[in-house]
């Protein structure tokens, strides 16, 4: 279960949602991610029950996610949801659908089963986006988002990470446990001045000349290599 946990270093005094990663000044409740460590027993009940109800969906069409919506208490107005949840719902694909969404400024779609990285030219407001734990290959999809800070790609199927090099605001990069080995692999990442939290831990990295390509990020600050060869 994610929890809020207190920061260290610059950014003492604030806490950490395990769940988005991003830190904030709120105790009770994530800014980003809506994330609550004290929701009720009957809250999160009914949370675990909408997911079960939802797991066999695999197709994204309106229907199902206003119904998501619905089922998350969020705005019934499209134009005024800012959060979007829509883990463990089993799509197998991103919709163009979700372009009725322009406003979202989170996205969440881990544990699901989809490929790529798609259909999200509208949401221009984007800060974080979670695709964790899901069948991605390819880092693609995402040029346009010039607000983004936090993306999460942890768990997925990723050979080489490239097209980040336009994400003037990303300051969170997750890759952990993808298919990442060599230098050439991770050498897109000296393209991303404005990361200071990495983490590549659970990869195939057996090539200390990877070193060379971190070194090149002058503002990382955070660095996850375990559980590569080269650790």
């Amino acid at each position: 279960m994610a929890s809020l946990r207190s920061g260290t270093g610059r950014y003492s005094g604030m806490l950490r949602c395990t769940q988005c990663r991003m830190f904030n000044r709120n105790k009770d409740q994530c800014l980003f991610c809506e994330y609550d460590p004290v929701a009720s027993t009957a809250t999160k009940l009914s949370e675990m029950s909408t997911r079960r109800v939802s797991h066999s969906v695999a197709r994204m069409t309106p229907r199902v996610l206003s119904d998501i919506c619905k089922d998350h208490g969020a705005p019934t107005c499209n134009l005024a949801v800012v959060q979007l949840h829509l883990n463990c719902v089993g799509f197998t694909a991103i919709d163009e659908c979700i372009s009725n969404y322009p406003e979202v400024e989170s996205l969440w779609l881990e544990r699901n089963k989809v490929e790529k990285i798609e259909h999200l030219d509208a949401l221009k407001r984007l800060r974080c986006l979670g695709l964790n734990s899901n069948l991605i290959a390819r880092v693609e999809g995402v040029a346009h988002m010039k607000h983004l800070t936090m993306l999460n790609l942890c768990g997925n199927r990723l050979t080489r990470l490239d097209g980040l090099k336009t994400l003037k605001s990303l300051s969170i990069l997750l890759v952990a446990d993808n298919q990442l080995r060599s230098r050439e692999d991770i050498a897109h990442l000296a393209e991303c001045p404005s990361v200071q939290e990495l983490d590549l831990g659970g990869n195939l990295i057996d090539d200390v000349g990877a070193v060379e390509v971190l070194e090149q990020m002058p503002e990382l600050r955070i660095l996850v290599l375990e559980r590569n060869p080269v650790a």
